[in-house]
């Protein structure tokens, strides 16, 4: 976050712009930047989700599930039901980002399917 103490109101939605977010959601991204998407990372791991892959295949869904998990009020649930049982399928319920997981999910599984 300090590296835009700097910034003006137009340089900040410039790089916001260039990275696909709001100057809103870029100040927000900023300020809990590194690992504030590491829960997504597991769960990504968990369910056989490569990160690599799909930000190859399309970088702005892998933004959004980043920016999604930065913001995710159930952090806390999130990280404890990893830690204590990854194969619960309880997470669905309450991961903003479910919904895209599950979509990338059935992707996978189809095109592997399909070979």
């Amino acid at each position: 976050m300090a590296g835009f103490d700097n910034c003006g109101p137009a340089e900040m939605e410039r790089i916001a712009r260039d990275v696909g977010v709001s100057a809103a959601d870029l100040s927000i991204l900023a300020g809990k930047w590194p690992d504030a998407a590491d829960l997504l990372y597991w769960r990504m791991n968990e369910i056989k989700l490569d990160r690599m892959e799909i930000t190859h295949a399309d970088a702005q869904v892998m933004r959004d599930l980043q920016r999604v998990c930065t913001v995710c009020g159930s952090k806390w649930r999130c990280e404890h039901e990893l830690a204590n049982n990854p194969s619960d399928p309880g997470w669905q319920k309450y991961c903003p980002n479910a919904t895209t997981l599950l979509a990338l999910g059935a992707e996978r599984a189809a095109k592997t399917g399909a070979n």
